[in-house]
């Protein structure tokens, strides 16, 4: 369903409600029909638009989102009774508990049988469009029979009322395809859109021969704005198509009309670039790099030191300064932030409200609260990953790795006081207060069993489209910290950068120092990001590193303030010479407190004996300084 806008405007009430009906194949579709509608349009330009709406599911749709959040929350009520996986052999007398449960099945019963019995009428057949419907219906016809099947349905009660919720999703998306569009008078004579088979076989043999000639790799651009003095790049992209289609549209529309430099972008593989740049086919620029392999280049002598370009440090003052921790190497700095993420707290403000808790602003207050969810069979959840640790390890002034300028990572930081003390208090969590080691937090946190815990902020996006029945129920704030003498949180957050970065054999350096300046742009970045979301929705909302390109995307007031206040205050772990064995190790270290209730900090201790040995024998191979007592 689409509603028709002439220059801004809706022409008549018919074109509230322009209904295309599905087809796989391309058809000739006249607005009206039989009796095709008469638009007026002035001299000159006129602008046509067609906006998605829901039409005569939109008030379908919104009950079953309702019916969503209802049975939600009764599914929230049992499990504070019962918990996730309740035991078969026990009474816990729901009905006498919960004296609402029974009432509140038969009216979610009846009003999921009427929907269904709308949707057949306005689609005409069953279709596929009421099956989870009708299979969330027989569950309630079974449970209001027998109330007490509730605990053996649990968990496919939960599942139902998710895939409700995908389906809310599934039948709100709206697909068009359009090829073109002919503005003719009544009694014109429409060409034909559909071929006929001698037509079909032509078109698919030239698309098999096609295929042994074109390179689908290879984003070439449409020539309307190339250049001919044989300034160019090459640039390599990572990610996917679509992102790769939208990149290469900014560069012929902005980049290239402005710079005239042309730019041949081509999407690979990451395992390629290495192996390409050592035989000496690699690009100018690559987008989207980890810090990780931003120093193994670097290590390699493969990239350019970026602070040789006279205007590095105006374009440094884009981002925070330690954006640039893991593209810095030996004093050099190999990279240009292009994406940046790190931890915030995400929270189920309905069931705190309910709990009577507020979001925690220090681990004093977590420590407080764990009980309390416990006591109603909710969870906090923290992630048990090296970013986690390293996250509670700077905010009490530790640091990862020992070391000043050309020495960094000479030695592991984790045999401090801070590293100890923190790894404690990390594995507390899992021994003392038994949380979750491992858990889809997504999922149960949408289903409300885990009402707060830690994520990337990118998990955000997620959100936004994975639980539309939560919608307005949950936020994010900073992080939880320890506070300090003068009274202020530390609540520093470890945060992961990818960067563009340019190789040490390009050939036209300045054009590509020009290339990569534009990309990590606000103006660009936010183009980017919008873009990205208008073709993929919200799903994709870009986390550009970019200060003031995070501002310019489409974020409430309230979730920029937040992830502004976190944004200040993260830390990024070095990358340094053998660094890719301190995480093997750290989480040796914690199975080994979880699994054998080994002391954390003899656990810890043991495992950094290790991290040295690695430390040392790499900053030998690459002919650094290192620690003189080897693997003592």
């Amino acid at each position: 369903v689409r509603e028709l806008r002439v220059n801004g405007e809706v022409p008549f009430q018919e074109a509230y409600d322009i209904t295309i009906n599905y087809d796989t194949e391309f058809q000739m579709y006249t607005i009206g029909g039989n009796e095709p509608y008469l638009f007026y349009l002035k001299k000159g330009v006129n602008s046509i638009t067609l906006e998605v709406a829901l039409g005569k599911m939109g008030p379908l749709i919104q009950e079953v989102r309702v019916s969503v959040m209802i049975l939600n929350d009764l599914y929230r009520k049992i499990t504070k009774i019962t918990g996730v996986t309740p035991k078969d052999y026990i009474d816990y007398q729901l009905e006498e508990k919960l004296p609402q449960m029974i009432p509140t099945f038969i009216q979610e019963r009846d009003r999921l049988a009427r929907i269904v019995r709308d949707i057949k009428t306005i689609a005409g057949d069953t279709s596929d469009k009421t099956a989870l419907l009708d299979q969330m219906v027989a569950q309630l016809n079974d449970l209001i029979k027998k109330p007490e099947k509730i605990i053996n349905q649990l968990y496919r009660f939960q599942s139902n009322i998710s895939a409700m919720s995908t389906w809310i999703l599934q039948v709100s998306e709206q697909p068009l395809e359009i090829d073109y569009f002919i503005i003719a008078g009544p009694n014109s004579k429409l060409p034909k859109v559909r071929p006929n088979i001698f037509e079909t076989i032509y078109y698919n043999i030239f698309r098999l021969i096609s295929t042994f000639f074109v390179d689908y790799n290879n984003f070439v651009s449409d020539g309307t704005n190339n250049p001919r003095n044989g300034n160019s790049v090459e640039v390599w992209i990572q990610s996917g198509r679509d992102q790769a289609q939208i990149l290469r549209n900014l560069i012929d529309n902005s980049f290239t009309p402005k710079t005239g430099i042309s730019v041949n972008l081509k999407l690979v593989p990451g395992g390629v670039i290495l192996p390409a740049t050592f035989a000496g086919n690699g690009p100018d620029v690559v987008l989207g790099i980890g810090g990780d392999t931003v120093v193994n280049f670097a290590m390699r002598d493969a990239l350019q030191d970026l602070t040789e370009f006279s205007d590095f440090n105006v374009v440094k003052q884009q981002f925070v300064e330690e954006a640039f921790m893991q593209s810095s190497y030996q004093g050099g700095v190999y990279g240009l932030p292009e994406t940046q993420s790190f931890f915030m707290l995400f929270y189920r403000e309905d069931i705190l409200n309910e709990l009577g808790l507020k979001v925690p602003e220090t681990w004093e207050e977590v420590y407080d609260m764990i009980p309390i969810l416990e006591m109603n069979n909710y969870e906090f959840y923290i992630p048990s990953n090296l970013q986690m640790y390293a996250t509670i390890l700077y905010q009490l002034g530790g640091t990862m790795y020992l070391g000043e300028g050309n020495d960094l990572g000479i030695e592991s930081g984790l045999t401090s006081e801070e590293a100890m003390r923190a790894f404690e208090i990390w594995t507390d969590f899992y021994t003392s207060y038994k949380l979750a080691i491992e858990a889809n937090f997504a999922n149960r946190f949408r289903t409300g069993e885990m009402p707060i815990g830690i994520a990337d902020y990118t998990t955000y996006n997620t959100f936004q489209v994975f639980a539309p029945e939560i919608s307005g129920l949950w936020g994010f704030a900073p992080l939880p910290g320890f506070r300090q003498e003068d009274g202020s949180i530390n609540n520093a957050s470890i945060s992961g950068v990818s960067s563009t970065i340019m190789l040490k054999s390009a050939k036209n350096k300045e054009a590509s120092w020009e290339f990569m300046k534009w990309w990590v742009s606000a103006d660009t970045q936010v183009n980017y990001g919008r873009s990205l979301e208008a073709i993929m929705g919200a799903a994709a909302r870009y986390n550009t590193a970019n200060l003031e390109a995070v501002g310019r995307l489409p974020w409430a007031s309230k979730d920029y303030e937040m992830l502004m206040k976190q944004f200040q205050s993260v830390k990024v772990i070095p990358e340094v010479p053998g660094g890719y064995i301190t995480g093997r190790h750290v989480d040796y270290a914690l199975k080994a407190v979880v699994n054998s209730g080994t002391n954390p900090r003899e656990s810890l201790y043991e495992n950094v004996k290790y991290i040295n040995d690695e430390l040392t024998k790499k900053r030998q191979e690459f002919n650094l300084t290192y620690r003189e007592e080897g693997n003592k």
